[in-house]
Order: structure tokens, then sequence, then C-alpha cells
């Protein structure tokens, strides 16, 4: 008896936390990146995660965040996305936890960060379709949080910036 691998995954399923009133529009008119945080960890984009419980967490958060404001619901968007379409997208990865910023997650965080309203054209070295990595926090440590050297262990973000990657979710979006 051999052992075999396990088959290769052909799709990535990704979720997006949100509110419920943006669910609604998001599903109906696709995504919209100008409605998108350009300030964001890797800029203007919008932001998914492999994670379902990181995406609930985020939409409890903003539906908390707007209740302030007038009442909101939690929603969480769900996308299958074949693996072999991102591999076609000019694509930016970050595998987190690197000495010395090795990888350049952080220099490239803080300039979107500092740079995303003020200057929305992105550096060309700085285009991507799609941008993965870890999800950065300002806490250098917070174990009650699960943060370790400004980053949030167990999360992860995956962002798609431009018309060519939003083709492979706008249309492939459900509500979980």
């Amino acid at each position: 008896m051999t052992d075999k691998p396990p088959p290769l995954r052909t799709e990535l399923t990704l979720y997006h936390g949100t509110i419920a009133t943006s669910a609604e529009v998001i599903l109906r008119d696709g995504v919209n990146l100008s409605a998108c945080n350009a300030e964001a960890d890797f800029g203007r984009g919008f932001y998914m995660t492999t994670s379902p419980s990181q995406a609930l967490e985020w939409a409890i958060e903003r539906a908390t965040r707007r209740r302030r404001r007038r009442p909101a619901k939690p929603a969480v968007l769900q996308a299958s996305v074949g693996i072999t379409a991102l591999a076609d997208l000019h694509m930016r990865a970050f595998v987190g936890r690197c000495p010395n910023d090795a990888d350049g997650l952080w220099e490239f965080v803080r300039w979107h960060r500092w740079h995303g309203r003020t200057d929305p054209d992105r550096r060309p070295n700085m285009q991507f379709d799609m941008v993965i990595g870890p999800v950065t926090s300002p806490r250098q440590s917070d174990p009650e949080h699960r943060i370790d050297r400004g980053l949030w262990l167990d999360y992860d973000q995956i962002s798609f910036h431009t018309a060519d990657a939003l083709r492979l979710i706008n249309g492939h979006l459900k509500l979980v």
C-alpha cells in the first residue's frame, strides 16, 4: 500500500467581512475600488481572507463601529477563486515575521498608509493586481489579541487592486 499525496486544490475560498448594506451593494453592483480605503495595509483594494472566522470578526467590528452612528448588521461574503486564474495575476506575497523586514512588508505597508490619500497613483514598483500577506497591527505585542512583532497571528489578507483581479471575484460573491 502506498500513501498518495492529497489532491491539489483547484480553488481558493475567500471571505470578506462587512456590513449588510455594503454587502447588498457589492452583490448587486460588484466591487467599487473607489469606495475602498486608500490607506489600508496594501493600498486601495478589496480585502479578503482565507478565514471565515476572521471575516466574521471584521464584520462584527465594522457593524459595531457603524452602530454608533446608525444601526448596522454584520455580513460575510464568500467567493471561490480558481488557483490557476490567481497565478495569472501580477502578485506580491509577503510571508511575514521576516527578520529586519527582509521581505519589505513594513516598508510597503508604511508607504500605503502614509501616502494612500495624498498620492493615489502608486509608485510603479508597487503596482500589483493582488497582494497577499499577514495582517499588521500598530501594537508590537499583545498576547491577549494574539499579536506578535506587529502581526496578527493566524490572520491573513488578500487584496485585489485592479479590474483584472476583480473579474475573478465579481459575480462569484455570495452571502454566507
